[in-house]
């Protein structure tokens, strides 16, 4: 059970089923606060220890799946 596209994984086995950024474990939901918080994607970038293209990716996951109001 699970979902995957290039970048973003779903899996029960990981994160206790949350999205994560492949091959990291880290969530995407956590990324994305640390966005908002941060305001700058290289420092989450550099917070995280990954890329900025993956921060990218995280956060346009997470705004796709947001409810629509």
């Amino acid at each position: 059970v699970g979902g995957r596209n290039k970048k973003v994984s779903i899996s029960p086995d990981i994160a206790f089923g949350q999205p994560v950024v492949n091959d990291t474990g880290i969530p995407t939901a956590r990324i994305l606060e640390a966005l908002e918080a941060e305001k700058d994607i290289k420092t989450v970038a550099r917070n995280f220890e990954i890329s900025g293209t993956e921060v990218r990716h995280a956060v346009d996951f997470e705004r796709r799946i947001a409810p629509k109001p």
